[in-house]
């Protein structure tokens, strides 16, 4: 009876030893849990709120629509598209017009990071302009422009003007491949009392024209209504000639020659 009651107590004796050992380690794996914890940030609750990020507007969205269709080797020219799909604060009496041969075709879509595919425009391989006339900006003069190309900023100029002045201010970038992609964070700085501007896309000569789509300009401003100002440039004045002397055609042949002292020959204009 002694015996069994020294195995019995033996035997309560290591449970009650597995029992401490796993209480050892449980708290052991806690204490790591702690440590493992001290690097990671604990909200600080009496910090400043941080203020939230300045809200974008928009003033003008372009993406050329889905809708352009060739017909025969032709695609349709700014002039005869209806597709444009546009939008904006100040987008609403925007006109579009093209220097030189500007088309807009829905192959070699674009293909940058969230570009819209779909239609686009290209400049003629001869060189050619594409300009977005009445962008209203709605009482802001810091705007960030953003467009898709396919060129590099060698090939294609970027510039803008205010309605009422001949004058185009370029924009510098850096692109420098001639693949898609996007051209973004460009600042434009407008005078004060700035409500309409004009947008002009300019590329040189390449093999096969030079593409662009996704046209953006936003701001980080509140907007206003929108003005369209008049854009009446005054044509430069052309140099009035008060004399001209073109030396005439008569005696080129006569031998001796003709000299100045005892010929007269020649027309003089006045205007």
């Amino acid at each position: 009876m002694k015996k069994i009651t020294k195995h019995t107590k033996t035997i309560k004796n290591q449970t009650d030893m597995k029992k401490f050992n796993k209480l050892i380690l449980s708290l052991f794996a806690v204490l790591f849990a702690f440590s493992a914890c001290d690097n990671i940030p604990t909200p600080d609750y009496w910090a400043e709120p941080r203020p939230e990020p300045p809200a974008v507007n928009l003033l003008f969205f372009e993406d050329f629509g889905t809708t352009a269709v060739q017909t025969g080797t032709n695609w349709p020219t700014v002039a005869e598209y209806t597709g444009f799909r546009t939008s904006g604060a100040g987008a609403d009496a925007v006109r579009y017009s093209a220097e030189g041969t500007v088309t807009v075709r829905s192959n070699a879509v674009s293909n940058f990071p969230n570009a819209s595919g779909g239609s686009n425009a290209m400049m003629a391989g001869t060189g050619a302009s594409f300009l977005i006339n009445d962008i209203a900006t709605c009482g802001a003069r810091n705007l960030i422009l953003s467009f898709g190309s396919n060129q590099t900023s060698d090939v294609l100029a970027v510039a803008y003007r205010v309605s009422g002045s001949d004058e185009w201010n370029f924009i510098n970038y850096l692109k420098e491949t001639d693949i898609w992609g996007l051209v973004n964070n460009l600042e434009i700085a407008l005078p004060e009392g700035t409500n309409t501007i004009h947008l002009r896309f300019t590329a040189g000569r390449t093999d096969f024209g030079t593409r662009i789509d996704d046209i953006k300009i936003v701001t980080e401003e509140e907007l206003g209504e929108p003005i369209i100002d008049p854009d009446e440039v005054e044509p430069p004045v052309k140099p009035t000639a008060i004399f001209l002397e073109t030396f005439g055609n008569s005696g080129a042949t006569d031998n001796p020659r003709p000299s100045i002292h005892n010929t007269m020959i020649g027309i003089i204009n006045i205007r």
